[in-house]
Formats: structure tokens, C-alpha cells, sequence
């Protein structure tokens, strides 16, 4: 670890040899290097005319901007020197490089060797040279790199870090639909918009809803059709008249009341106006004597009927059918009152024949209200869609994944979709048991706490006006019975045992694998250790390699068949 400008900077260091033999080695090692030290002995000729070859195979096997460091060893032993110090300096003119002598022996200038090759790699850095996004450079950003600069994603503590969002959702009850990656771009967005706007106005503790049961009647009167529906208004109006005729003065009156439905009335404002209370009276009394004179001819039919044949006869569609009335029969009273010129309006036919023409034109040949093919990529953005907030964000995150849009929008943060598919309110969630139907408000639970079945379903909690718990079920969501009728394997011992995960204290086995197989090629790792060969070697012979079992693998125990039955893992 030195110090450069105030910043650790750790050094992974690789030892090859410069013989023939560890020619293959020491090219792969030259993969991945951002910095190489050409070593000669200064007692030995030989090994100075070999520099020409090893500096061809470091720029043909590494990066073009690689800084190599010419050294020149056992500068203790200047008495037995074959290779003189200006031909050392000449070759490095030569070839770019940056050349010192050095003394294994006595230490000296060992340790500046390496300080020096770091400075060179680290000016480069600043300069643009090295892309520290890209680790086959051989660079690599560690935890204590700022967070907005280039590299690093975000800290590692505070409500901005992938810890604080992991909190924040789990509150929020949007844990579970979260992977690491979305956790990661919610915390970068916070970091962003914590130093760019301010932290005023975020949020560290998300917020309920509340709804109030009362439905204003001005929503009811301002609905909308949906986008590609027609509904014509109703000019038609309908109306009920009960008409009541007294067709016998005797003792036995009876009273025929007739429903007269669906009778078409299409009124005009002048109508309204001429006809009075009296007028209407007279009408009334225009249909009653209609029905008086036709029950005259038919009066016999009546009387005949004794009130034993009417109990006894349920259908009198046959009686009502000889109840006729002739337009003769009917008089015409106070005819002077009004005219009839007064009450029907003269019409054009030719301009009404032009305006139905008109009509008939903009129905049929419009298709501003249906659906067409050319038109259904407008219709679909325009389907449930509104302008809920217009502004200028100076920090957003885009993102279509809904749960990541709610932990954005209630810590107070802008979201950006495609095609302005925004969510329009914010949720907060809550597990439910449908086994026991209790609540629980912790969303890393698998099994219930309560009866302890894995059949916890997420649903969504909102207040009421008395600041009471509301929870509202999505029912058009299935509950999934799948393995339900299966019956469980018989339960199996040892180190690799593959049972199906039954409540929240089971004890399960580690499934480790072996420690050749834990072996990894990464000389950038902080827990590398050198071995004997750059290589990786491969397990093939374990029990944990021949069940399958990798490092970093998830056991899952259900099939697609039977979700209980151990899974048969291949080899």
C-alpha cells in the first residue's frame, strides 16, 4: 500500500521468472497489467541482449498504454559489471522507457522502483489515458472511491446507499420485487439528486394513503368514455300515462287502466310554451271519450262476464282486442283555442334532405372515434393516460419497472418511462396470510409468523378517514395450488441433502463446495494467494462437483411436475 496525493493505492504485485521455460506463464500474466518492470542483470550480458524479445511480447500481449520501467540489478556489484550504466540509459531513450538501477542487496531504490511505476499509472489516470471503468486495464475502483465519480456507484452508508434504499423499500413493501442492480440505480439516483438539487425535500420514511368513501357527485356528471368508444345522446324521451275510463254509471263500474309505454314525444319549445295546464286537460278528455264510444259497441261483451268467469280467465288479451276506437267516433273540442299551424313548424325538405346527406357523411366517412389499424399505436398511449405533472427535472431515473417507480416517488425522487408510463399513485404493501388472515409487516418473511404456512400474499394498505388500516385484496389474481395434492418426499440425512423447505426454523445444510473448487484466477482479489501454476484447477471428483453444487449456486428444490419431489441435479 503506498500513498499518492492523499489516496491509498494498493499494488498487486507479480513475480515471474525470465527464463524460457515460464515463457507461456508469464504472457498470460502480461493480460490484464497496467504497469511491468523489465529486470536485467547488470553482471550478466546476456540478459541485457534478451530485453528485446521480453519488450515485444509485453506490447504484443498487453495494453498499448502499459507503463514499462526499465531496471537494471545488483548495482552492489559495479566491480563485476558488464553492461555499462549509458547503455542501460540509451536503450530506455530508445524505446520509451523510464530506466533506474537498483540493488536487491541493500534495498536501495527497490521500493522507489515500484513508487515511481505507480505515479506513472496514476498521471495517466488523471489524464485520461486509462479507462477505470474497464478492469482489463488492470484497474480497479475499491469501496473508498467517491460515489458520482467515474467507477464507483454508490456509498456505503446513509439513506442514499444501497442499504438505506434496501431499508427504505422494505418499508415500503416493494423488497421483494427489487434485485441488487435496481437497489443500486435507486441509491445512485439519491446520491445524484442529494448533491445536484438538495435533500430538502426527500423523504426517509414512505407515506400511506388515504382514501375517503365519499364519491363527489361532480366526478359522476364529468365522465368520460373511453378512447374508441361512441355513445350517442339520447334526444328521445319516454313517457308513462295511465288512462282511467268510467265505462258504466251503475252500481258495477269498472275501471279499465290502460300503461301506455314507449310513446315517442318530440317536443319543441313552442309547444311548451302554447300548451297550458287546460290544454292537456282537453286531451285527456279526448282519450277518455274515445274509449267511452268504442266500450259502447262492445258493452255487451262486459255485461255477460260475471265475476266468476273473470276470476276463472287469467288472459283478457282477447277482451282488449275488441276494445277498438275509430277516428270518427273521435270529436275534436275547442278548436279555436290554438291552431295547428301554430304547434307543427313549416319544414324544408330540401335542406333537411341535405343536413341528413351532411349526416350520414360525417358517420360513415369519419374515423375520428374508431379504432383502426392506422391510428391503434395513438389509441393505446392515449387509453388511461393523462398529463399528471409537467416539470423540469434537473435528476431523474428511467426505469418501466413499477416497483422501482413507487420506491422513487415516495423517497421524493423524479422517474422518467417510455412512452410516459408513470405510475399514478404511490402504494404501500403489506404481507396477508390467506391460511390464518393476519397481516405482517415484515417483507423478508417467507412463512407466516403467525401459523407459520408459506402462504403469504402482498397486498396493498391504505388509511381511512379514522386513520384505520385498510387492505385491499387483488382477487383477480389467483392463488396458485400448484403441488397442493403432491405428497412430501421422505426426509433424507448427510452434508448435500436436498429437502424441500417446509417452515422458517428448518435447519439446513451449508452445501459448500470443496476447496479446490473455491479456487479463483483473480490476482486483483484482496484474498488472492499465489500458487504454484497460474491456472485454475477444476474439481471434477468431489461429491459437491459431481452433485452440481457451484460456489455461488441456488438450491431450488421443485420441479416442474411436482414442486415437493427433490430435484435430480445434473453432473
Amino acid at each position: 500500500m503506498i500513498t499518492i496525493d492523499s489516496k491509498q493505492i494498493k499494488l498487486q504485485i507479480w513475480d515471474t521468472a525470465g527464463q524460457e521455460a515460464f515463457r507461456s506463464i508469464t504472457r498470460s500474466y502480461y493480460r490484464g497489467a497496467a504497469g511491468a518492470l523489465l529486470v536485467y542483470d547488470i553482471t550478466r550480458r546476456e540478459t541485457f541482449n534478451h530485453l528485446t524479445t521480453w519488450l515485444e511480447d509485453a506490447r504484443q500481449h498487453s495494453n498499448s498504454n502499459m507503463v514499462i520501467m526499465l531496471i537494471g540489478n545488483k548495482s552492489d556489484l559495479d566491480n563485476r559489471r558488464e553492461v555499462r550504466r549509458e547503455e542501460g540509459e540509451a536503450f530506455a531513450r530508445e524505446h520509451g522507457l523510464v530506466f533506474m538501477e537498483t540493488s536487491a542487496k541493500t534495498a536501495a531504490n527497490v521500493e522507489e522502483a515500484f513508487i515511481n511505476t505507480a505515479k506513472e499509472i496514476y498521471e495517466k489516470i488523471q489524464e485520461g489515458v486509462f479507462d477505470i471503468n474497464n478492469e482489463a486495464n488492470g484497474i480497479k475502483i475499491g469501496p473508498q472511491h467517491s460515489p458520482t465519480s467515474p467507477g464507483g456507484l454508490a456509498g456505503t452508508g446513509g439513506q442514499g446507499s444501497a442499504q438505506g434504499v434496501t431499508e427504505f423499500s422494505k418499508k415500503s413493501g416493494d423488497y421483494i420485487s427489487l434485485s441488487a442492480t435496481d437497489l443500486k440505480v435507486i441509491a445512485l439516483t439519491y446520491q445524484l439528486e442529494k448533491e445536484k438539487v438538495g435533500s430538502a425535500h426527500l423523504k426517509e420514511i414512505p407515506t400511506i394513503r388515504i382514501i375517503k368513501p365519499t364519491i363527489d357527485k361532480e366526478s359522476r356528471d364529468d365522465f368520460k368514455l373511453p378512447v374508441g368508444f361512441y355513445m350517442p345522446k339520447k334526444k328521445v324521451r319516454y313517457f308513462n300515462y295511465n288512462v282511467k275510463a268510467s265505462l258504466n254509471n251503475t252500481e258495477k263500474t269498472d275501471i279499465i287502466e290502460e300503461n301506455i309505454t314507449h310513446v315517442q314525444i318530440i317536443r319543441d319549445s313552442a309547444i311548451d310554451d302554447t300548451i297550458n295546464g287546460t290544454e292537456i286537460n282537453n286531451v285527456e278528455k279526448q282519450f277518455i271519450s274515445c274509449t267511452s264510444a268504442s266500450s259502447d259497441e262492445s258493452q255487451s261483451d262486459y255485461e255477460t262476464a260475471s265475476d266468476k268467469e273473470d276470476d276463472k280467465t287469467n288472459d283478457l288479451a282477447d277482451k282488449f282486442f275488441k276494445l277498438k276506437c275509430n277516428p270518427t267516433d273521435l270529436e275534436v273540442e275547442s278548436m279555436g283555442m290554438y291552431a295547428m299551424d301554430d304547434i307543427l313548424a313549416s319544414v324544408d325538405t330540401s335542406k333537411s334532405d341535405e343536413s341528413f346527406e351532411d349526416k350520414d357523411k360525417d358517420d360513415d366517412g369519419g374515423d375520428s372515434g374508431w379504432i383502426t389499424p392506422a391510428n391503434v399505436s395513438s389509441i393505446k398511449k392515449q387509453i388511461d393516460s393523462e398529463i399528471l405533472e409537467e416539470k423540469a427535472a434537473t435528476v431523474a431515473c428511467l426505469t418501466m419497472d413499477f416497483a422501482m417507480q413507487n420506491v422513487l416517488m415516495q423517497m421524493g425522487l423524479n422517474v422518467v418511462a417510455l412512452d410516459g408510463r408513470v405510475i399514478k399513485q404511490m402504494r404501500t404493501f403489506i404481507f396477508r396470510c390467506y391460511a390464518c388472515f393476519k397481516t405482517t409487516s415484515i417483507m423478508t418473511k417467507i412463512f407466516c409468523p403467525h401459523c407459520g404456512n408459506r402462504t403469504l400474499k402482498k397486498v396493498e394498505v391504505t388509511l381511512d378517514e379514522n386513520g384505520k388500516q385498510q387492505i385491499h385484496i387483488n382477487f383477480r389474481r389467483s392463488l396458485s395450488a400448484k403441488g397442493k395434492r403432491f405428497s412430501l418426499p421422505t426426509p433424507k440425512g448427510g452434508k448435500h441433502a436436498n429437502n424441500p423447505i417446509l417452515c422458517a426454523d428448518q435447519p439446513m445444510p451449508k452445501q459448500r463446495p470443496s476447496r479446490l473448487a473455491r479456487i479463483k484466477n483473480d490476482p486483483l482479489d484482496d484474498d488472492y494467494i499465489a500458487g504454484y501454476s497460474p491456472f485454475v484447477m477444476r474439481d471434477i471428483n468431489s461429491k459437491s462437483a459431481m452433485l452440481g453444487i457451484r460456489p455461488d449456486g441456488i438450491i431450488k428444490y421443485w420441479m416442474k411436475r411436482n414442486p415437493n419431489e427433490s430435484k435430480k441435479r445434473r453432473k
